[in-house]
């Protein structure tokens, strides 16, 4: 299994897309695709990750193209659409994970449970979590924003050695692609299984830049 350690940049809350704290994170590339034979569709897609005082911001970057994007809706079908991913279990003790899901109009479909069946859908105020899409140049660029205190109400702790995925998918796209940051060992598409989760590691604060 993977391990991501994240830097921690000292800001209050969430890191601006823009920001050059970025390059403080290491590349997460999405580059496992179990579920073609080698000759499918692979967009280049990569995350990056940095933990603030408040939460945990993510950046996602791929070359997809065409895009697909038709809802609209928050906890609508995002992942037929071109997509990607964070799954987290921020409490090792809690067998449960959320999944953050969006497409490249910003819509978000966010749930809790220990496998695909079963899952609640969540409730939520999107505007909490940030979201910033943006299509530039060829190139997709998506920023979320995990707060600890969402974390702590889902949870009731959050662990600095957490598990969780991050993927690229487009089931119902001109290419249809299925990618993860953590291989994933499975006869058929499937991005619910937690048992291959890879590992994720707040690091402690070490320097407080100024804010951009």
């Amino acid at each position: 299994m993977k391990t991501y350690y994240i830097p921690h940049v000292g800001l209050p809350e969430d890191v601006p897309a823009e920001s050059p704290l970025w390059q403080n994170a290491a590349e997460a590339a999405i580059d496992s695709f179990a579920w073609d034979d080698g000759n499918g569709y692979r967009p280049h897609t990569t995350a990056r990750l940095l933990a603030s005082d408040g939460g945990i911001s993510v950046l996602f970057s791929t070359d997809e193209t065409p895009l697909k994007a038709t809802f609209t809706q928050n906890n609508e079908d995002v992942w037929c659409d071109s997509c990607v991913e964070f799954f987290i279990q921020p409490n090792p003790e809690d067998p449960r994970y959320l999944n953050f899901e969006m497409n490249s109009l910003g819509a978000l479909l966010l749930g809790i449970g220990t496998q695909t069946d079963g899952r609640t859908m969540l409730d939520f105020d999107v505007r909490r979590f940030r979201i910033r899409p943006l299509i530039q140049n060829g190139i997709w660029t998506h920023r979320l924003y995990v707060p600890f205190d969402f974390l702590q109400e889902q949870f009731g702790k959050i662990e600095s050695v957490f598990r969780g995925n991050l993927f690229k998918c487009g089931d119902e796209t001109a290419h249809p692609h299925f990618g993860s940051w953590s291989p994933i060992v499975w006869p058929e598409p499937q991005f619910h299984l937690s048992q291959f989760f890879g590992t994720f590691v707040l690091q402690p604060q070490e320097y407080r830049p100024e804010q951009p």
